[in-house]
């Protein structure tokens, strides 16, 4: 593929691969792999091409992982999936679904590729929480139905009557709100690597704010579901073998309550943030700095850009100077709005 590439760049498209300094597509193995991948491949023919992941695809990979770092994050997604397929799988079943939310928006899938899909879909089921669960207790009520139905829809109605799901239903849609927006400003025709570092810093600080807000979290849910409390973990306790160094201190048990807060919400908020932060500084702010010079001009505000500004050396091969001319010449719009020197005046 890679050749496939370097041929169509260089016959088809008349470029010079030599003079490239970037190259951007998605996280898959194929195309991201550090030994076999296509950037991999085109970094050999040119070093100074430099591999930027797509950033709202590692945006969707920032959800996913932090969904697979906890089983009930999990279940609640997969509770999600299974309400829209009940539905789905049957005309007469949607059609009782959609006399009961009227002209609410109706169930969504899941995507495994696009991740704004799970925004759009707790939203559609938290606009008509109450409305979807009619729907539920009137085909587990209706003795025309099938056992399995009316089986599967009981089970269903009684699993968005826990206040665990109900919990998560709003801190998933408020949080895949924030990833919504930011990945459509991420998609804008106009975003510059600066611009894809702050959105990604936003929306780590955001996610950090977050995790002093379980109360609050637990108050939209209790409004909800005023009469529900959290659902005591059926496990058989664990006798542990006391050691010598132990201490007479007697051992702490939690409420179901302090569990999920500590095993599931500070689980998938930190994960959250862990990820946003690590492909922060790890790629977008280290490749955004590299190439602000483009952008910034000689009052550049990265420590790196007023180096370069301050001493014209080479960089990846060319000058500052060099640099300055051709994208000049490339973005002359968006140059004529800055105020900058004659780029062709610059000392090489």
């Amino acid at each position: 593929m890679a050749q496939q590439v370097l041929k169509y760049l260089c016959d088809d498209c008349k470029l010079d691969f030599a003079k490239c300094r970037g190259q951007s597509y998605d996280n898959a193995a194929n195309m991201s792999a550090h030994y076999n991948g296509m950037q991999q491949n085109l970094l050999d023919a040119n070093q100074f091409a430099i591999y930027v992941p797509c950033a709202a695809h590692s945006l969707n990979l920032v959800g996913r992982s932090a969904v697979d770092c906890c089983q009930v994050a999990v279940g609640f997604f997969s509770t999600v999936q299974l309400l829209y397929t009940f539905f789905s799988a049957s005309t007469a079943r949607w059609r009782i679904l959609k006399d009961c939310i009227g002209n609410e928006k109706v169930l969504k899938s899941l995507s495994d590729t696009r991740w704004e899909a799970h925004a759009v879909a707790t939203a559609a089921i938290i606009n008509s929480f109450f409305k979807i669960l009619e729907a539920l207790e009137d085909l587990s009520d209706d003795q025309l139905q099938k056992g399995d139905t009316r089986r599967e829809a009981k089970n269903i109605a009684n699993k968005m009557q826990e206040l665990e799901f109900v919990f998560m239903l709003n801190f998933w849609n408020e949080t895949l709100e924030k990833f919504h927006r930011t990945s459509q400003l991420l998609q804008s025709e106009n975003v510059i690597l600066q611009t894809c570092a702050d959105l990604y810093s936003s929306l780590a600080d955001q996610l950090h704010t977050s995790r002093d807000e379980f109360e609050r979290f637990e108050s939209l849910a209790k409004d909800m579901l005023p009469d529900v409390e959290y659902k005591a973990t059926q496990t058989r306790k664990r006798i542990r073998k006391r050691m010598p160094n132990d201490g007479n201190a007697p051992e702490v048990i939690l409420s179901a309550r302090d569990k999920f807060r500590i095993f599931t919400f500070y689980v998938i908020v930190e994960k959250l943030e862990t990820e946003m932060r690590r492909r922060l500084l790890k790629v977008y702010t280290k490749i955004a700095d590299r190439f602000s010079c483009l952008t910034d001009g000689p009052n550049a505000q990265s420590s790196y850009s007023r180096a370069r500004w301050a001493t014209p050396a080479k960089y990846n091969g060319l000058t500052c100077s060099t640099l300055w001319r051709g994208s000049w010449a490339f973005f002359p719009a968006h140059f004529s709005n800055l105020s900058l020197p004659d780029p062709t005046r610059l000392a090489v």
